[in-house]
């Protein structure tokens, strides 16, 4: 299969050009001076974008399924923006995603929008009406201004406190009345992050499965969850207060993968005992885990990367880590982080993708720094390090 020029419409006639490649679902928008990051095309903020330019284009490979009338690419949307014509859009084709990045408060109504996966990354005051249609609804940012409004059917919800900012000890979720009836919750958590607290998901207490990823404390609370079927539980740092299997009385599923070794033996040990009583679906407790591993392996951004480049990078990234925990002096910290990204420069094949993860890595080392250092200030010294003249690497910025 080749690739396919298409012309699209979305701003003005014409207004933009984009590479199909073959296989490829996905359609990337960016707003300029709003978002950031990678994106086929951008618009301006004032633009209002023709969704309807996307319903005739096919990729080549599915050219058989051409009968849909408003077309079958994309499949996968992204979007950084404030026009919120793709709602009516959706309710005339269908989406397995759509993931938005609005940039103001935003009141939005899915009643009919055809999208079984809607994902929404934000920290303004978002109040959300759907329906049915969505099965899968995914919340990061500040989850404290989303505001479910209206929910017919609860879909399966996952909740990202990976980036989200608090003064309180531990991450919670705010009460969602319009979602108690969910039975299928996810959490993300960093493994290095303050803990997630379980008791917030006594609100949903109908809930048969729960995936927990990162730094949780509290978990003894679920004990109080009655009705849970299958558990997962990954990266996790500390187990203590985790109830005993046996006390889930419709258990059918565990799952736990990089736990903390003392808490992971006694989960094995419960699962086997299990099993001699009772026929669960695929069942494991595997990679336990211990404390140095959880402070540098489950921190590891660049776990994508070539072998020889994730080596280099992890190595450079621990010694940074070491340097910014115990700087004394701002510049100690800036010094660290210089040669940090000066080695990574040096590595062969950097490209977009790889400096996104090292920019994760950074926001990371941001959290262990106790000097008063604002976020703009470590951008500052990414960019200016990462953009200097070097023959090795991509230096577009995110």
């Amino acid at each position: 299969m080749k690739e396919e020029k298409l012309t699209l419409s979305l701003t003005g006639k014409d207004s933009h050009e984009f590479i199909l490649e073959p296989g490829r679902g996905d359609f990337n928008i960016g707003t300029k001076g709003l978002s950031k990051g990678e994106y086929d095309v951008w618009i301006e903020k004032e633009d209002t974008i023709n969704w309807d330019t996307l319903n005739y284009h096919y990729n080549p490979l599915f050219k058989e399924q051409a009968k849909r009338p408003y077309g079958f690419w994309p499949r996968w949307v992204k979007y950084s923006g404030n026009d919120t014509g793709w709602i009516d859009w959706c309710k005339k084709r269908s989406l397995e995603e759509f993931e938005w990045f609005p940039q103001k408060d935003m009141t939005v109504h899915l009643e009919d929008a055809n999208i079984s996966t809607l994902t929404i990354h934000s920290n303004y005051r978002i109040i959300l009406f759907i329906k049915d249609k969505v099965n899968y609804l995914k919340l990061d940012g500040n989850l404290e201004n989303y505001q479910i409004a209206k929910c017919e059917q609860v879909p399966a919800l996952s909740f990202n406190f990976q980036k989200s900012k608090t003064k309180q000890k531990s991450y919670r979720l705010p009460d969602f009345p319009t979602l108690h009836l969910a039975i299928d919750v996810t959490i993300w958590n960093d493994v290095n992050q303050k803990p997630f607290d379980c008791t917030s998901l006594l609100q949903f207490s109908n809930l048969e499965n729960i995936a927990l990823i990162g730094n949780v404390e509290n978990l003894d609370a679920l004990q109080n969850l009655k009705n849970l079927k299958k558990i997962g539980l990954w990266n996790i740092p500390n187990l203590s207060g985790m109830p005993n299997l046996n006390d889930f009385k419709y258990l059918t599923k565990v799952i736990a993968v990089n736990i903390e070794e003392k808490g992971g033996k006694k989960l094995r040990r419960e699962l086997i005992k299990i099993k001699k009583t009772k026929k669960l679906e695929y069942s494991s407790v595997c990679k336990l885990r211990n404390r140095t591993w959880f402070e540098i392996q489950a921190s590891n951004y660049f776990s994508e990367w070539s072998n020889q480049n994730e080596k280099k990078a992890l190595a450079a990234y621990q010694v940074c880590l070491q340097k910014v925990k115990n700087a004394k002096e701002v510049a100690e910290v800036k010094s660290a982080m210089v040669e940090f990204i000066t080695q990574i420069k040096q590595l062969r094949n950097i490209e977009t993708p790889e400096w996104d993860d090292v920019y994760l890595a950074l926001c990371n080392l941001m959290e262990k720094s106790s000097l008063p250092v604002n976020s703009k200030t470590w951008l500052d010294w990414f960019y200016e390090t990462k953009d200097e003249e070097s023959n090795s690497v991509n230096l577009s910025k995110r």
